[in-house]
């Protein structure tokens, strides 16, 4: 279990975590160091006085680097690029027919830096997909 890193990035005391939960400070304790596990009820509390998943908590971070699997299909007229990311972002790009291409989906960050990490994957899968769409002759090609 991640606990500790978790705390202090949220930058808890164990005193003050406890407190959340509902348990003494020596029991934050004992869960950090692997001396004792939480029952599922007090990983509930930990994940949400932590603003994390359950899973995150157990597990640590989510990678914040977007995977692509690409699934070319018809759906309204539109080809869909999946890009799915492991755990709770998904998005759709959406290649219209006139060339434009659209996103939809959704993202969960937890500092400015898993905001600037998306960003910059995002910003050179959505260029290259401007490049695909160039290629098959949707979008003109830009000098």
């Amino acid at each position: 279990m991640k606990l500790k890193e978790w705390r202090e990035k949220r930058g808890l005391s164990q005193e003050k975590l406890a407190e959340c939960v509902g348990v003494h400070e020596n029991t934050i304790r004992k869960w950090e160091k692997s001396y004792r596990e939480p029952r599922a009820s007090d990983i509930a509390k930990l994940a949400q006085a932590l603003h994390v998943t359950e899973a995150e908590l157990l597990n640590g971070p989510e990678n914040n680097k977007i995977t692509i699997e690409v699934v070319f299909g018809k759906m309204d007229e539109e080809e869909v690029l999946d890009m799915s990311k492991s755990g709770g972002n998904k998005f759709k790009l959406f290649f219209d027919n006139d060339g434009a291409i659209g996103i939809h989906g959704g993202a969960k960050f937890h500092s400015l830096e898993d905001i600037d990490n998306f960003l910059a994957d995002a910003r050179g899968e959505l260029v290259q997909s401007f490049a695909f769409q160039q290629s098959r002759g949707a979008l003109p090609a830009m000098a």
